[in-house]
């Protein structure tokens, strides 16, 4: 019992690297319709919660305190009134080498209500290297394809409130009738990204059976904005967490399925792993890893209501 003990010691003090914070627009939910404003940044915290995405929030109070240089993404769910002050040291945090997401209808009213020429506004429009326009598309569905993912996406047009003219920006992500879905505009060191659709709806709205798929492309999608999840593991009502102290990674699995479950999850400690064997702190159990490049893999069960602490690097 005492070696158990003393093998969970270490893990109380060490932490989640998080490198993603979401933006709490709170101007937006004063302004206008706060139940819709609160939705969206909701249903985007449920999703990267959903995909083990370490996620701390934000907003213009933090912003103007220096804050966002503590992250290497900032995702701006829906905020029709951001001020100019919060949209100024967002393109400072690019071009110093961070990335934002912006959702298309941000930044489209200023304090009095009037609409910028050129939104998103306050000149963010040349950040981003592209205009939103409130156009719904034709088609009722939509193929999107892009050069951050493999994958096809299947998507009702619903979900494609805006459409994005391209002014400098690339598509990242588009569909079949020429719609951009998704653009990136490289600014000083970091990137400017503009997306059409609601990335919180789609990963909840999509069936379950290619849900998959969906995550997967969130995953690619902030790979490119330099965050690398540490756990890339998406099991229905399992939560993965990697906490990391000095040389130290412990991979630790909650389950709340209720269902016995198979875990499969790959790795990427901050630390290069060096072995290809790891065992639960509490059981003492071995389990099988398998290295791949900077990468571990690991196939792990884990009983219903139960939680498992892997200590996966040394």
């Amino acid at each position: 019992m005492q070696r158990r003990l003393d093998a969970l010691s270490p893990i109380l003090s060490a932490r989640r690297t998080v490198e993603t914070a979401i933006y709490l627009p709170r101007d937006s939910e004063y302004l206008c319709e706060r139940s819709t404003i609160d939705t969206v940044w909701n249903r985007l915290w449920r999703t990267l919660y959903a995909l083990n995405v370490p996620t701390d929030f934000i907003d213009d109070t933090k912003i103007a305190a220096g804050k966002l240089a503590s992250y290497k993404c900032v995702l701006v769910p829906l905020s029709p009134y951001l001020s100019e002050a919060t949209a100024a040291r967002i393109a400072d945090f690019v071009q110093a080498g961070g990335s934002v997401i912006l959702w298309a209808g941000s930044a489209v009213y200023d304090y009095q209500g009037h609409i910028p020429t050129d939104p998103p506004g306050w000149g963010l429009s040349g950040l981003f290297g592209a205009q939103t326009l409130p156009k719904k598309p034709v088609s009722a569905q939509l193929q999107l394809r892009g050069d951050f993912t493999s994958e096809v996406i299947d998507c009702d047009t619903g979900m494609l409130t805006h459409r994005l003219e391209l002014k400098g920006a690339k598509a990242l992500l588009g569909g079949g009738d020429g719609h951009v879905a998704i653009s990136r505009h490289q600014s000083g060191k970091g990137n400017a990204l503009i997306t059409a659709i609601d990335l919180g709806e789609l990963f909840e709205r999509t069936p379950e059976k290619t849900r998959t798929a969906i995550g997967k492309a969130i995953w690619d999608l902030l790979e490119l904005c330099g965050v690398r999840p540490r756990v890339l593991c998406q099991k229905q009502g399992v939560e993965a967490h990697l906490l990391e102290k000095d040389t130290s990674a412990y991979l630790v699995l909650i389950n709340h399925s209720g269902e016995d479950q198979e875990v499969n999850a790959t790795l990427h400690p901050g630390r290069p792993p060096s072995l290809e064997t790891a065992y639960d702190v509490l059981t003492l159990d071995k389990i099988a890893i398998k290295k791949d490049g900077d990468a571990l893999e690991a196939a792990i069960p884990v009983l219903r209501d139960s939680v498992r602490i892997i200590k996966v690097v040394p």
